[in-house]
């Protein structure tokens, strides 16, 4: 299985609507399964949209490193490509000390490389910067590519050039995303706008705004490492009998994918 993790660094740089035009605009050749780091219901349904496949939850802080690779393995076994989106900022975590419940920790943990989403807004050289310290926190997680967001033209664009190849030549410009208040996910309190239509209508305006991510860079990152995760089913087989009815509308909507399929393999009909 090859794949890779998107990460910002911090929260608000846009590495969800990146993370979703990307699956979208890559489930157009490949069988793209997607995943979220972290406690999360909103992000997994532009997922769901994007890949046409249910997204996963990954969360190390209440999941075991051996149910998080047999979860990413099971899920992944027919698909193509695995793409992770991360919370928060790349080392954000449960402590001001520990990388637990962090996206750095779910990359190491399946050896999967990282790109790294910058709000470059209003920067040059200072992006180089940020990159270089994200890089260096933990020579652990393989940061080897940068999407650099919120470019505001030609000029801007050229002198990110100068800056990536004089101080970080060594890792892959993935794409740089001119600044766009059209093509983004809106907001709300405590998160996005929820999304329930299966179709891809909801996701298309981000198609668009990752037109200049350059997927053959992504591919050849993806396929840079193979994390060998186990496949079997994570959940134990039973024999109930009994029925379940699961509402399933704009009011009722935040269902993390593994209780359903664990309740199915426990022998409950979900109707």
């Amino acid at each position: 299985m090859k794949g890779f993790v998107i990460a910002g660094t911090g929260s608000g740089v846009g590495k969800t609507s990146i993370t979703t035009g990307i699956m979208s605009l890559l489930s157009k050749k490949y069988k793209v399964q997607g995943f979220k780091v972290g406690p999360d219901f909103i992000d997994p349904m532009y997922h769901s949209a994007a890949t046409g496949r249910p997204c996963r939850n990954l969360d190390s802080f209440m999941m075991d490193d051996d149910t998080i690779r047999n979860v990413v393995g099971y899920a992944s076994k027919d698909a193509d490509l695995c793409v992770v989106e991360g919370v928060r900022g790349l080392y954000e975590g449960f402590s001001g000390d520990s990388d637990i419940g962090s996206t750095a920790n779910i990359a190491k943990l399946l050896n999967l490389p990282v790109i790294l989403v910058v709000d470059a807004g209003s920067l040059t050289r200072s992006a180089a910067a940020i990159l270089n310290g994200f890089r260096s926190f933990d020579p652990e997680v393989k940061i080897a590519g940068v999407i650099l967001n919120k470019v505001s033209g030609k000029q801007h664009s050229d002198k990110l050039d100068v800056s990536m190849n004089a101080y970080c030549s060594d890792i892959k410009v993935v794409g740089k995303i001119p600044k766009d208040r059209q093509n983004t996910l809106g907001q709300r309190h405590l998160g996005l706008h929820t999304i329930v239509d299966a179709e891809k209508s909801g996701v298309r305006s981000l198609e668009r705004l990752v037109e200049s991510i350059d997927t053959d860079v992504l591919m050849n990152i993806a396929e840079s490492t193979d994390p060998n995760l186990p496949t079997q089913s994570p959940y134990k087989e039973r024999d109930c009998g009994a029925t379940i009815a699961v509402p399933y509308d704009d009011a009722y909507c935040f269902y993390y994918r593994e209780n359903l399929e664990c309740l199915e393999a426990s022998g409950f009909k979900i109707k």
